[in-house]
């Protein structure tokens, strides 16, 4: 499941509509990505996001993800995007 901060579902307690301001979250990721980073042996990091029945409404999920990814994307050395666990192998 997604940390706590990075949940978009109609269910959490955050708004299921794509946050106004991305920023922070973006750098929460980036601080996650670059822990994680440590540990990874490959050039990927991978931020798990998804949760079995977890998700009332995919749309906004989604749209709140790519939104999210449109930001992390806004930093040069960043090159974020959906993937499979095949990536990070």
């Amino acid at each position: 499941c997604p940390p706590p901060q990075f949940n978009f579902d109609v269910l959490a307690q955050q708004s299921a509509a794509a946050p106004p301001d991305l920023a922070p979250l973006a750098r929460g990721i980036l601080r996650m990505a670059s822990s994680d980073s440590a540990v990874t042996t490959g050039s990927h990091v991978m931020v798990a996001m998804g949760c079995d029945f977890a998700y009332q409404q995919a749309e906004s999920w989604f749209a709140s993800i790519d939104a999210l990814i449109a930001e992390l994307n806004r930093n040069p050395r960043v090159a974020a995007s959906y993937s499979t666990p095949s990536e990070y192998v």
